[in-house]
């Protein structure tokens, strides 16, 4: 017989019960040119978002008569209150201002410092670009012209979050860099120590889980298996010196008995630390020679 499957039967179809995609896009806004003055009460809370074209001065304002500013030539996303008095002068501005009203609700998912007011980004060229687009737009008598210029806002405030989390991201990992090279010293400069991933975490002023996992992206192994590392180092040295007692190299990397250095040093190097103090007198090597060979073995 023929095949008479329809289209439809070959086509997936979406549940009635399918979550819907809500676009909540409103927000208000307006062009402050030059020689003009703002006095306006905030609609709703949310983000005001100002926006010098070309200004070369620094951008001040007040909120409810609390003053803020901002550096020339950078774009300001301030926190606002519903029913705050904005006021924002312009009469010795060199250029106009794109002001834009963001309620809450339309920027669910922004992912900001929620203990910082505002937030600056400098221009690039597609921010220029967009600023350039709204004003011409504002200026003309397009009939989508009230859907461009939303479209404009809206590119404007998603390039703006871009590099204010970018910016935010490059911070953090700056200073979780310093934590791990803070931890890192700390491991070093006293081998005697045992420090719990704890107590390393609460002595550079961070958690368990940003060190371990920042730990292992810095230096490319987890935090126990450096200490390992360092420790079994530092104990090969002082065995090749020929000075030191199995006992005492023990206690000055930390373990307190002997025996459970031995077992860790044997499963590290594949000798026991007898068997390389002995081989300083067994075999023809002077102590440097010993030390290539133990180096190759400990990367077998």
């Amino acid at each position: 017989m023929e095949n008479k499957t329809s289209l439809c039967e070959n086509q997936a179809v979406l549940s009635t019960s399918t979550a819907l995609c809500t676009l909540r896009a409103g927000m208000d806004y307006l062009l402050l040119n030059k020689n003009e003055t703002l006095k306006i009460e905030v609609p709703y809370n949310g983000y005001i978002n100002i926006l010098p074209c070309h200004a070369q001065e620094e951008l001040r304002y007040l909120l409810d008569g609390e003053s803020f500013s901002g550096p020339k030539d950078q774009n300001v996303l301030q926190q606002i209150k519903n029913r705050q008095t904005l006021y924002i002068s312009q009469k010795e501005a060199s250029s106009p201002y794109i002001i834009a009203f963001i309620p809450q609700h339309a920027l669910t998912d922004m992912q900001l410092e929620t203990n910082r007011e505002q937030f600056f980004t400098a221009d690039n060229s597609r921010i220029k670009l967009l600023k350039k687009r709204v004003i011409e737009v504002e200026n003309s008598n397009s009939v989508s012209k009230n859907i461009r210029i939303q479209s404009l806002l809206l590119d404007l405030i998603a390039f703006q979050l871009e590099l204010i989390t970018a910016t935010a991201d490059s911070t953090l990992h700056n200073n979780l860099l310093k934590k791990v090279i803070r931890a890192q010293m700390l491991i070093e400069q006293d081998l005697s120590k045992s420090y719990t991933i704890s107590e390393l975490a609460k002595a550079v002023g961070t958690n368990e889980q940003y060190l371990k996992m920042h730990f292992k992206r810095h230096l490319g192994k987890t935090i126990m298996n450096y200490v390992l590392e360092v420790k079994m180092l530092y104990a090969k040295r002082l065995i090749l010196t020929g000075d030191c007692r199995i006992a005492d190299v023990a206690q000055m990397t930390g373990y307190k008995h002997a025996t459970h250095f031995s077992m860790s040093f044997k499963k590290y190097f594949g000798i026991l630390p007898t068997a390389l103090r002995n081989s300083l007198y067994l075999l023809p090597f002077n102590s440097t020679e010993i030390a290539h060979i133990v180096e190759r073995l400990s990367l077998g």
